[in-house]
């Protein structure tokens, strides 16, 4: 079996199946992001009384939440991509040691093994 990178175990399958996962998740990611910032936009229409503007500035500011959050997410993804491309995707960012393929396919713009991950969030 080949490999990605020299410190990752993912197998060269692997690597093309969660590049593809990256892949559609950042095209869905930025059709929804667009998509929010849209609706955002839409809600700053005409008012027609106090009650229907807080309402509606209540609402943009949770489509911007969501559209800031979502674009955090876009950032991770791309940080993934560009890792695949300099064959440092799959290695923990901080010790070197392989992230596992069940934690990148549940996770696959994962920076850290789990168990890494772990000790950093106690």
């Amino acid at each position: 079996m080949s490999r990605a990178a020299p410190a990752s175990e993912l197998t060269s399958e692997q690597v093309d199946s969660l590049k593809q996962k990256l892949l559609a998740l950042r095209t869905e990611l930025a059709a929804r992001h667009s998509a929010q910032l849209r609706a955002s936009t839409d809600l700053r229409s005409d008012v027609e009384d106090e009650a229907d503007a807080a309402s509606r500035a209540n609402h943009e500011a949770d489509l911007v939440s969501l559209a800031e959050s979502e674009h955090q997410r876009l950032r991770e993804i791309e940080r993934a991509l560009t890792k695949l491309e300099f064959g440092t995707y799959g290695v923990d960012e901080d010790t070197g040691e392989p992230i596992g393929f069940p934690r990148l396919s549940a996770l696959p713009w994962a920076r850290h093994a789990a168990q890494v991950e772990e000790r950093r969030r106690r």
